[in-house]
C-alpha cells in the first residue's frame, strides 16, 4: 500500500491509512483483522519493521520518511520467529 508521508507521520498513521480493522491500547497495536496478541500463546503479538529493521519505539512514536517500507508481522515467539533481535 503506497503511503506518502506528511511531516512527522508515524507507523501508526500509515496503518490507519491502510487498514481500518485494527485495535490498539496505549499505542500498542494488539489486534489486526481477527488475530490478537495472545491468541497463539503468551509471547504472541503484532510487531512492525521499517525498512527491514525492528526497533524499540512504538507505532505512534516511530516516524517515517517517504519511501520507507513498513511491514507488520505476527510473532508467536516474542519476535524470534520473525527475525527480531530487539
Amino acid at each position: 500500500f503506497p503511503y506518502t508521508t506528511l511531516f512527522r507521520s508515524t507507523v501508526y498513521d500509515a496503518l490507519k491509512a491502510a487498514c481500518s480493522d485494527f485495535q490498539e491500547k496505549d499505542g500498542y497495536v494488539y489486534k489486526i483483522g481477527s488475530l490478537s496478541a495472545g491468541d497463539m500463546g503468551e509471547m504472541s503479538g503484532w510487531m512492525f519493521s521499517v525498512n527491514g529493521e525492528y526497533g524499540m519505539l512504538g507505532a505512534k512514536e516511530q516516524t517515517l520518511s517517504n519511501g520507507d517500507v513498513v511491514e507488520w508481522r505476527y510473532t508467536c515467539d516474542g519476535g524470534e520467529d520473525v527475525g527480531s533481535t530487539t
